[in-house]
């Protein structure tokens, strides 16, 4: 639903003025759990952002950035892991950031002008990409347990 209301306000924004150029258009997506400190992640995530150097001390934070392009678009993807206290326990906050866009280079007015059309560039260019990182971060069975559809 809310790529149709997206789509018809970028439409709704260029037919208002010929000189508006769009430099960016683009969906951002944040989520983030959290879990107790002694948790196994392998058990949540597909492949496991935290490393564990406890014979070193304790880890607060580890963060991994991804920017990736691919048919135009251009995705970026953060994902924090930090220690964090809530009500005097230590839990481990796993923070999922992503965004895809396509920037001035890759927009062509023309292209923009139905909502048909913006709503394609929406779904299968940026939010598609969005979807597959967030199931391939997470494990199906983590997953099965908060997102029913």
């Amino acid at each position: 639903e809310y790529l149709n209301c997206f789509s018809e306000l970028i439409r709704r924004i260029l037919d208002s003025d010929q000189f508006i150029d769009l430099k960016r258009v683009g969906i951002r997506k944040f989520d983030h759990i959290s879990v107790p400190i002694n948790s196994n992640l392998d058990e949540i995530l597909e492949d496991s952002l935290w490393m564990n150097y406890s014979d070193m001390g304790t880890c607060l934070k580890k963060e991994y950035k991804d920017f990736i392009t691919q048919n135009n678009t251009i995705v970026n993807i953060i994902r924090t892991a930090e220690i964090v206290k809530k009500d005097n326990t230590d839990y481990i906050r796993l923070i999922l950031d992503v965004d895809a866009y396509r920037d001035g280079n890759q927009l062509q007015r023309s292209g923009l002008r139905s909502v048909e059309t913006i709503n394609k560039m929406l779904q299968e260019e940026l939010n598609n990409h969005l979807f597959n990182i967030f199931i391939k971060t997470f494990k199906e069975s983590y997953l099965n347990q908060f997102y029913h559809e």
